[in-house]
């Protein structure tokens, strides 16, 4: 039993490993993204002091790392996405006749979804 433990506990670290080494590249374009906007408004914080020009070189600071790092951030996304092979969603085709949602009766105490639209659960209907 403690053998089958250890052995799934290693599959699942294998596993999460997997996952990261698969994310790697995006999380280092987010972080590039994140640099580049920090880096540049931290520059533009530190010549507004130097210049006296407080808050426009901040603020440019701010847009010029933020158009760069999204320039960067969708260049890196886009060749990777490039990159990978391309992933087949199976389409479940729709229906012959659709499906005819009605309102849960209530006498049951059971609350839920009341997919009328009105707050009554369809009593005010059934009272007429």
């Amino acid at each position: 039993m403690a053998e089958s433990k250890e052995k799934s506990d290693a599959a699942g670290a294998g596993s999460m490993a997997a996952a990261l080494r698969r994310a790697q590249p995006y999380l280092d374009a987010s972080w590039q993204f994140v640099g580049s906007v920090g880096l540049l408004t931290l520059v533009g914080w530190w010549l507004d002091g130097r210049l006296g020009t407080r808050p426009w070189l901040l603020v440019a600071g701010a847009l010029v790392g933020l158009a760069l790092g999204l320039y960067s951030f969708l260049r890196t996304v886009l060749r990777l996405a490039a990159a990978e092979p391309k992933m087949r969603f199976a389409v479940r085709p729709p229906p012959d006749e659709p499906r005819e949602v009605r309102p849960r009766d209530r006498t049951d105490g059971g609350g839920g979804w009341d997919p009328t639209g009105d707050d009554d659960g369809g009593r005010e209907s059934r009272d007429r």
